[in-house]
């Protein structure tokens, strides 16, 4: 078990590094696919260790943690939680545009 993590304890431990709250947290799943369950099923889940340099069991890089104003999901190169911001909507946005979603290249 040189190389093995335990994903709740990783999660916990991130979470407390960041200032997360466990209440926070609405749901738990995996993006692209139709899988979701509650924080609680997911702590029951992820009490489990992994080999980070393994193709065999390692964790999936499309879970994320999601809550209200935040999510966490899974950093590819590092094997670890990144933190995101849910992006918030400016006060008094212009109307969005073609020139703001298409890139021009001249």
């Amino acid at each position: 078990m040189v190389n093995k993590r335990n994903l709740l304890k990783e999660t916990l431990n991130f979470m407390k590094d960041m200032a997360l709250e466990e209440d926070d947290v609405l749901w738990v799943g995996v993006c692209g696919e139709d899988v979701a369950c509650t924080w609680e099923e997911f702590k029951k889940i992820a009490d489990e260790f992994y080999d980070p340099s393994s193709t065999n069991h390692s964790v999936d890089y499309g879970l994320v943690i999601v809550a209200r104003d935040w999510w966490l999901e899974r950093d590819i190169q590092q094997e670890c939680w990144e933190f995101m911001y849910a992006p918030e909507r400016p006060t008094t946005p212009r109307k969005l545009s073609n020139e703001d979603i298409f890139m021009k290249y001249w």
